[in-house]
């Protein structure tokens, strides 16, 4: 029998990280990964060409690691060049999409490679979440399953639907190397959600599961773009949605909206975190708003956003107090420039 098309994997896993001047954090993220590698199991790191101390701290990890690979690129392409290079780098059946600043549970590679079979695609990983500093739980489970759960082409549309929200954290991806590099990537190069679009691109997919384990830590508040939040929810992630064509109008819709800027009440929490203001305003394509829409915009565009943080605060912890993402909300809000009053005045309090 012919074997020549069926490919041959040195490990059942390679964890892809990309990483940029995050020296500060890389060390605690490989500190928890470093006693789960097994000799079925690689670790990757491309560094697109980091200024700070990242190679330094990289030297002890290489003299004292197995299976670890370190790849410094000459320059900075960006993240989602970064993780695709790191997928084609890998020698594993399957890759993990870590991110370069959150943990992982010490239980975390032994359940994934539990979990790895010839059925399956693509593996979601479950994740508590704390704040910058570690010290505070603010969600005991990102996922709220009780139980593993599947999906698979014909039930994709669900799957999209209820998950690609949560997918946009791409430290939750374990994907198929053969699959990854079966799609087209280039086209998602400046997306920031390259992962996002390899995965949805296409409707053909085996088995995805999904672990109810919480697997990983996630260092809230921490990531790269939190500078660009406005621009990466109310235009990138909304474009990059709306661009998957199989998907019906009310499955996107139930993601994100096509046209945030519509949405006032989106755009007053955006402005009581500081991202939305009137510079941004003049940026936006007034003709697909209406008079109304557009007028309104501009208001809050303008309006001070230190009431914004105060009645969005009071509003998430009072009328929106049960619901589970409200207590993320609040705490972007008094750890933002136009919450730190707030924060300052419960110090005070307390």
């Amino acid at each position: 029998m012919a074997t020549k098309n069926i490919p041959s994997y040195k490990y059942s896993l390679s964890i892809c990280i990309a990483t940029y001047n995050r020296g500060l954090y890389l060390a605690s993220t490989l500190d928890s990964l470093a006693p789960q590698i097994t000799k079925s199991v690689e670790l990757i790191v491309v560094d697109g060409n980091s200024t700070d101390n990242t190679s330094e701290i990289i030297k002890k990890y290489k003299n004292s690691l197995k299976n670890f690979r370190y790849f410094q690129e000459p320059t900075n392409s960006g993240v989602d060049i970064d993780y695709d290079r790191a997928v084609m780098y890998a020698q594993g059946e399957f890759c993990w999409l870590m991110t370069d600043d959150d943990l992982v549970k010490q239980c975390a590679v032994e359940t994934i490679l539990n979990k790895i079979n010839k059925k399956r695609d693509l593996i979601i990983l479950n994740s508590e979440v704390k704040d910058k500093e570690l010290r505070k739980i603010l969600e005991s489970r990102r996922l709220n399953l009780e139980e593993d759960t599947q999906f698979n082409s014909a039930s994709f549309g669900e799957f999209f639907s209820k998950f690609s929200n949560y997918m946009s954290f791409i430290g939750c991806i374990v994907i198929r190397r053969s699959l990854w590099l079966s799609r087209n990537r280039s086209i998602f190069y400046g997306s920031l959600f390259i992962h996002i679009g390899v995965i949805f691109q296409n409707t053909y997919i085996n088995e995805i599961y999904i672990i109810s384990q919480p697997l990983l830590t996630i260092r809230y508040g921490n990531a790269m773009w939190t500078p660009r939040t406005f621009e990466i929810w109310i235009f990138k992630w909304p474009q990059l949605i709306w661009s998957f064509k199989h998907f019906s109008d009310e499955v996107k819709l139930s993601v994100v909206p096509k046209n945030p800027m519509k949405n006032l009440k989106l755009l007053f929490y955006h402005r009581a975190l500081g991202g939305y203001n009137y510079a941004e305003y003049k940026k936006i394509n007034k003709q697909s708003l209406s008079k109304f829409n557009s007028l309104a915009a501009f208001i809050l565009s303008i309006f001070p956003g230190r009431i914004a943080a105060l009645i969005s605060v009071l509003f998430f912890m009072i009328l929106k107090k049960s619901h589970s993402e409200s207590k993320l909300k609040v705490y972007d809000i008094l750890n933002c420039s136009n919450g730190k009053f707030l924060t300052n005045f419960l110090t005070n309090e307390k």
